[in-house]
């Protein structure tokens, strides 16, 4: 089965790895950066699944990790042009910054891990004080309703796998009950279907006979 999302995902996973060393990185560094970001967004993927992680897009795997990865890139791959100058790197070698000696490499990477200790540390932050609003007052789930009438609206998109509907454990009472609920209403309904069918078959029998005797 071909793997579309993933294909999708692993994309705009090179995209984000190498946005931030786009003006200062050769075209083969690019490349090289961009398939490391593609593995790394596979890897960080199946970590959040297996920690039942709720990240139906893969938001954290494909914006997160390859924006960490594109960070910490854009210092060891530096090909000493562009807005930053630091060194001839490329992807042979790390050099000094021609420019500027008190700036080298080791005090670059400090820099940009620094910045990216700040960023998560301010997305998280922001994060809590929005969901945990949302949770005190019930928002972040659907309604009941939703859930039994409309789960396919509700899916959860995985990059391995079919989609399949976001729902509570199976073993939950009050959704077994649900679900069973919904598989009565579905029965009904499929037998409303087949009993209008039979109705409409028996009538146009009636019809045919009918012409027959005339």
């Amino acid at each position: 089965m071909y793997d579309v999302a993933g294909v999708c995902n692993g994309c705009l996973a090179g995209l984000v790895s190498i946005t931030a060393g786009s003006a200062n990185v050769s075209s083969f560094s690019a490349l090289i950066i961009g398939i490391i970001g593609g593995c790394l967004y596979q890897t960080a993927s199946r970590v959040v699944a297996s920690r039942h992680i709720d990240d139906p897009i893969d938001a954290f795997a494909v914006h997160g990790m390859s924006g960490i990865w594109g960070t910490i890139a854009c210092v060891l791959f530096d090909n000493g042009s562009g807005f930053s100058v630091f060194g001839p790197a490329g992807i042979t070698r790390i050099g000094p910054n021609n420019y500027e000696p008190s700036v080298n490499v080791g005090t670059q990477l400090g820099v940009n891990l620094l910045g990216l200790l700040m960023i998560i540390l301010w997305s998280a932050f922001w994060s809590a004080a929005v969901f945990l609003v949302f949770r005190k007052f019930d928002l972040l789930h659907a309604t009941e309703e939703k859930e039994v009438f409309a789960p396919d609206d509700y899916m959860q998109f995985s990059s391995r796998r079919k989609p399949e509907a976001v729902h509570p454990d199976d073993d939950d009472s009050d959704y077994s009950e649900r679900k069973s609920n919904k598989s009565h209403l579905s029965n009904n309904s499929n037998r409303n279907s087949n009993s209008r069918a039979l109705k409409r078959s028996l009538d146009g029998s009636r019809d045919d006979v009918e012409e027959d005797e005339d």
